[in-house]
Parts: C-alpha cells; sequence; structure tokens
C-alpha cells in the first residue's frame, strides 16, 4: 500500500463556497511518484466527500487481503469491480448518516458554514 497518502484535486465544491466559477487557474496541481505496484484510486466527490483518506485506505487494504486470502508471498492483486463497489456502497451509507463527521463537513466548517453528516449527490 506504500506510504498510504491520498491526493485530491478538490474536495470543497462551488455548491459550499458560492463561487458558480471553477477555473483551471484556481485548481491545485499535484505531483506524485508512483512505483510498480502502487494503487491509484480514481473517485468522484461522492467518495472523496464523505470518506476519509484513511478510510479509502482501509477499503483497499481489504480488498486486497480479501483477494490474496492466505497467501501473502504472491504478487498482490485487487479485483477492482469489487473494490469500487466497496467505495460506492461505503459512501452511500456515509451520506445518509446525518449525524457523521466527513471530509465535506471539515472542510465546510474550516471555510465558516455548517454542515453536518454526510453529503448526498
Amino acid at each position: 500500500m506504500g506510504e498510504r497518502t491520498p491526493a485530491q484535486v478538490l474536495r470543497l465544491p462551488h455548491q459550499v463556497t458560492g463561487e458558480q466559477k471553477e477555473l483551471v487557474e484556481d485548481c491545485r496541481l499535484d505531483l506524485v511518484n508512483i512505483k510498480h505496484g502502487d494503487l491509484i484510486v480514481l473517485g468522484t466527490d461522492g467518495i472523496f466527500d464523505n470518506l476519509h483518506d484513511s478510510e479509502v485506505c482501509e477499503l483497499a487494504q481489504i480488498s486486497l487481503e480479501a483477494t490474496m486470502g492466505r497467501d501473502k508471498s504472491g504478487p498482490w492483486q485487487i479485483d477492482p469491480n469489487r473494490l469500487a463497489q466497496a467505495y460506492a456502497e461505503a459512501a452511500r451509507v456515509r451520506s445518509e448518516d446525518s449525524s457523521a463527521r466527513t471530509p465535506f463537513g471539515n472542510l465546510a466548517r474550516q471555510a465558516g458554514l455548517q454542515h453536518m453528516g454526510g453529503k448526498m449527490d
């Protein structure tokens, strides 16, 4: 699982900030060194607004362990469909939880806005 440092392009959408235009020059660009065997997770704001980075990594680890079974010596593989379904289900459940502490809610509070619970898309 490498360094377990997920990166995102943007987390706080214009619906919360009130801004209606998003410009390319407003985006942040991160360069991340990757190597053979790294897992790259691409997802929508539905996942990253509702699941913390540690949870994203934990679901990948669970999927990895389920695929490998007891044989930890061979090359690892992850079933991308199974992992995508796990992310979607976890994000859906969290989005429906009105008392959840989410990455979206944390950033909304930092921006001076009140938001509690998951974020439905």
